[in-house]
C-alpha cells in the first residue's frame, strides 16, 4: 500500500503520525475539527470509529435522540462533560459531571443526555454509537447541537 501524506491534507503532526502508523487508506478517514475519525465498523444499528484527537480539540455540545455514545480512551487524556436533566441554560451553566478518561477508562452516554468531549492531551479513543430502538438507524440526523 502506498503511504499517504496526511500532513498535505491538513492533519496535525500527531494525527498524521497516528494515521501513518495505522496504515489506513484515505477513504476510511473522516477529517474533523478536532482531528480525524477512522471508520472501523458501520452497521444499521451501531458504528465504531477510532477518534484521533489533537490536544485542545473538542466536540460540540450535543445529544443523540436514539443512540448511546461510548468513549473508550486508548491513549492520552480527555474529558467528557455531561449535563444531566433538562436543557435549561445548558449553553451557559457548568456541566453536572466531568469525567476524566485516561488509557483504559470508558464512559457511555445514555440517549438524550447532553455531552461534549475535549482532549487535554493528544488522545486516541474508540468511539461507539448504537441504538436501543430497533426502528431507528444510526445516522447524522440523530444529533442535536447547541
Amino acid at each position: 500500500m502506498e503511504r499517504m501524506d496526511w500532513r498535505s491534507l491538513g492533519h496535525s503532526k500527531f494525527v498524521s503520525e497516528t494515521l501513518d502508523g495505522l496504515r489506513v487508506c484515505e477513504d476510511m478517514v473522516t477529517p474533523k475539527s478536532w482531528g480525524a475519525a477512522v471508520a472501523i465498523c458501520h452497521a444499521r444499528y451501531g458504528q465504531m470509529s477510532l477518534a484521533i484527537i489533537n490536544r485542545g480539540g473538542y466536540s460540540s455540545r450535543h445529544f443523540h435522540n436514539h443512540k448511546i455514545n461510548g468513549f473508550h480512551c486508548l491513549a492520552g487524556h480527555m474529558v467528557v462533560n455531561v449535563w444531566e436533566g433538562d436543557e435549561f441554560k445548558v449553553d451557559v451553566r457548568p456541566p453536572d459531571r466531568i469525567q476524566h478518561l485516561r488509557k483504559g477508562d470508558a464512559i457511555q452516554i445514555p440517549v438524550n443526555v447532553i455531552h461534549e468531549m475535549e482532549a487535554l492531551d493528544d488522545t486516541v479513543c474508540m468511539e461507539s454509537y448504537f441504538t436501543i430502538a430497533p426502528n431507528h438507524l444510526v445516522c447524522l440526523k440523530d444529533i442535536h447541537r447547541y
